[in-house]
């Protein structure tokens, strides 16, 4: 009796381990793309210099990168993403996802010594974005092959906060400007004025019926409109079920919709008005239609 009730908990926790794994990999979140920043550096042979890459989505399960350099002689390139320059030319540094093998590269000059840069160009010179946002900016050097070894600075980091990478994380309302300077040009900089909005809220969708009976042939409208703060997408979609009674055509407005629900035929329909900013907020409108 002991060892069949071992067994039977054995198969039963056996069971419960392979649903667990069975789950977790039905829930993975797989790699869309990657991109190393920045996307070209020049450095003094024998001198380093550190790659970021950016995941998406972020929220990437296996965010996994191997790193290679497609000409070590030139470059090389160790697990963390530091590039060491090892001779005079030119080479890319390629970084690829565990995750649905998606690629981004690096292009890398290697020169014997420091190139003084001449010019300096950020792009863009102007974002908008929301809290907990990222950006990434983008620096070009004048010559090709100027030493590109440079200095971040937000002016308010409650604001905005950038990495030695270039990649800006939004932080909270408000206007902060990025500067770039060069490591070894100090009176060569670069700007970005970075504009982060309040978060988007959406509390519900309200509509000014949520029943209506009409019959074939005829129709009834219905307003829609998006409730919550800061919003600035106050667009909604629609879903019905019973679409053999009813159609629906939609026409945008300022604070969302007004829909046009047509009868067809007799009977029950439930269309479900939903916000296009965050889908778990909806309505719903129930509609029957009568026959003459």
């Amino acid at each position: 009796m002991k060892m069949s009730l071992k067994l039977t908990l054995l198969f039963l926790l056996s069971f419960a381990v392979v649903a667990i794994v069975s789950g977790c990999s039905a829930f993975a979140v797989t790699v869309s793309s990657i991109q190393i920043y920045p996307s070209n550096i020049s450095l003094q042979r024998n001198s380093q210099a550190i790659l970021r890459i950016a995941i998406y989505p972020e929220n990437a399960s296996n965010r996994n990168i191997t790193w290679r350099s497609e000409n070590p002689a030139v470059a090389i390139v160790n697990s963390a993403g530091i590039v060491t320059g090892i001779s005079s030319g030119s080479t890319y540094i390629v970084a690829t996802s565990e995750s649905n093998n998606r690629e981004s590269y690096c292009g890398v000059t290697v020169t014997d010594k420091e190139v003084r840069p001449t010019k300096l160009t950020m792009d863009p010179t102007s974002i908008t974005m929301e809290t907990q946002e990222t950006r990434i900016l983008n620096l070009s050097f004048t010559p090709s092959n100027a030493t590109t070894r440079t200095e971040w600075i937000s002016s308010n980091t409650n604001v905005a906060v950038i990495d030695d990478g270039g990649r800006v994380t939004a932080r909270g309302k408000g206007t902060a400007t990025i500067t770039a300077r060069s490591a070894i040009n100090n009176n060569l900089t670069a700007k970005c004025t970075v504009n982060v909005l309040a978060p988007q809220t959406i509390t519900g969708v309200d509509l000014s019926r949520t029943s209506a009976t009409l019959y074939v042939n005829t129709f009834v409208e219905i307003d829609a409109k998006v409730l919550g703060q800061d919003i600035r997408d106050s667009t909604v979609s629609t879903s019905v079920t019973g679409t053999s009674y009813v159609s629906v055509n939609k026409t945008n407005t300022s604070s969302g919709a007004r829909l046009r629900i047509s009868g067809k035929k007799a009977g029950t329909a439930t269309i479900k008005v939903y916000s296009n900013a965050n889908s778990y907020y909806y309505s719903t409108i129930t509609v029957t239609v009568l026959g003459y």
